[in-house]
């Protein structure tokens, strides 16, 4: 193959390079979660998830190098938008500043507690309360920063826990914080609840909040979204709800938990409670927002020396670098398909040059072909239009989804069994139909391999790797503009 010259601006050769690496990012709805392929972890049948060395991501411009400022009771780590300060009393995240806002309600995070009685605030004992901890900067980069924290769990009256806790933060350039938690017992004793996370932002802050529904017994994914007004006490609780969003116009916090395989709850029979299920919520209490989520909730668990119980989040900030109008500039549209089409025919040059008289500066899609392999079937067109769009001064993204395979690819029949999301979710050309028809259009589809697709697992290591190597082959060989 012959590889073409690429005239596109040094960050595109950045980009590629990335992926290649397998860390470019995805955003995700609330502007700064970035959703890293490689440090994504799911259920997929036979695929354990990768736990290969991650490399980091790369700063775009000069002002998203981390710089980090140590200093006398606390460690700094700041982007072009935002710093997190890290207390060595107790390891934990003490402050959180957003365009010169502190969002953090004076809520430690992750606000890691313990308790021993059905009723949790008897006597609990908190990280918060920590005054000895070891806190050791373990990596310095300008894209990357990893801090450690060690530490035990301390009552009111300074009594100490026979637990110790040990956190990694994996600090980036785009505000996103990777946050490990694990928990060692250095002897035996009993407790009911253990928190993997909590904290809290500012009221005075939240106009909005976005949510990734329930997931427990669900297999919904549309993004929620809406006010938060003053008469909002408990604002979300359920078992897992693996993403949220708290914020207003201006900047915003989020959270997103999809390790879900080390959390406990229990149900006590007789308990009159209603919130016996609720493992994570997101509550009003005075003049913070503050959300919990619990790695064992109320379940009578005995330690011994050496008993761990581990559990990881992402912390994230909005936004995590500073507005460039230029992308103000941008009118886009998808001429698709979205799904290989044996009829689809690309655009001409009089509809490419319509769109550009109109103010159009980008298009999406272009390219026709199965879902997962993406080698297009109508390579001249392709590259005719891509050419055309340029000529225009039009930019061509293409149109590749994260999770599809096609079922008429060789890719599936390999490997679908082993990569495929569980429980299996299919797509299909005519769902739309299902949809307004009913059942009787369901019934009378009759198998069609192109036009079907099945999610793969974003946490097969297997389908990340071959997803990855996809992305970068098709930046590649054509003239795309990212």
């Amino acid at each position: 193959m012959q590889k073409r010259k690429d005239t596109k601006a040094p960050g595109r050769r950045q980009f590629l390079q990335s992926l290649s690496a397998g860390t470019a990012s995805l955003m995700l709805p609330g502007g700064g979660l970035s959703a890293d392929t490689s440090q994504a972890e799911g259920h997929a049948k036979g695929s354990p998830a990768s736990a290969a060395a991650v490399e980091p991501k790369r700063p775009l411009s000069a002002e998203q190098n981390l710089k980090v400022s140590d200093g006398a009771g606390s460690i700094t780590v700041s982007g072009e938008t935002f710093a997190y300060t890290f207390s060595k009393a107790s390891g934990l995240i003490t402050g959180v500043r957003v365009l010169g806002e502190e969002l953090s309600a004076g809520v430690p995070i992750p606000n890691l507690e313990l308790a021993e009685q059905l009723d949790r605030n008897f006597s609990p004992y908190s990280a918060s309360r920590e005054t000895q901890a070891r806190l050791t900067i373990k990596t310095n980069e300008p894209p990357r920063v990893v801090i450690q924290a060690e530490g035990s769990y301390v009552s009111e009256a300074g009594a100490r826990f026979p637990m110790n806790y040990s956190i990694t933060y994996d600090i980036a350039i785009d505000g996103v914080v990777i946050i490990d938690v694990n928990n060692t017992a250095r002897g035996e004793r009993w407790f009911r609840w253990l928190r993997l996370s909590g904290g809290a932002v500012q009221s005075s802050l939240v106009s909005f909040i976005s949510w990734m529904p329930e997931q427990f017994g669900s297999e919904g994914s549309h993004y929620q979204f809406r006010p938060v007004v003053a008469a909002d006490e408990k604002i979300l609780s359920g078992v897992f709800i693996p993403w949220f969003w708290l914020g207003d116009k201006r900047v915003g916090m989020e959270v997103s938990t999809w390790k879900v395989d080390t959390q406990t709850w229990n149900s006590v029979d007789g308990s009159q409670r209603r919130d016996q299920n609720e493992m994570f919520t997101v509550e009003r209490k005075g003049e913070r927002i503050e959300w919990v989520n619990y790695l064992v909730r109320n379940t009578a668990t005995l330690t011994r020396p050496g008993w761990t119980r581990a559990g990881q989040f992402a912390l994230a900030v909005t936004p995590s670098k500073k507005f460039d109008p230029q992308y103000a500039m941008l009118k886009g549209t998808i001429l698709g398909p979205y799904q290989h089409r044996p009829q689809w025919t690309p655009p001409s040059e009089e509809q490419i040059s319509t769109l550009a008289q109109n103010g159009y500066n980008l298009v999406v899609g272009v390219a026709n072909w199965l879902s997962g392999d993406y080698m297009p079937l109508n390579e001249a067109d392709l590259r005719r239009t891509i050419e055309i769009c340029h000529n225009h001064g039009i930019k061509v993204i293409p149109y590749m989804t994260l999770m599809d395979l096609c079922h008429a690819s060789k890719t599936f029949r390999d490997h679908a069994e082993e990569w495929a999301i569980e429980p299996t979710v299919e797509h299909f050309r005519m769902s739309q139909a299902f949809v307004r028809k009913g059942t009787e259009a369901e019934d009378a589809y009759r198998m069609h391999p192109e036009q079907e697709t099945t999610l793969m697992c974003p946490g097969a290591p297997g389908w990340r790797a071959y997803w990855k190597k996809q992305i970068a082959r098709v930046l590649e060989q054509y003239d795309f503009d990212g």
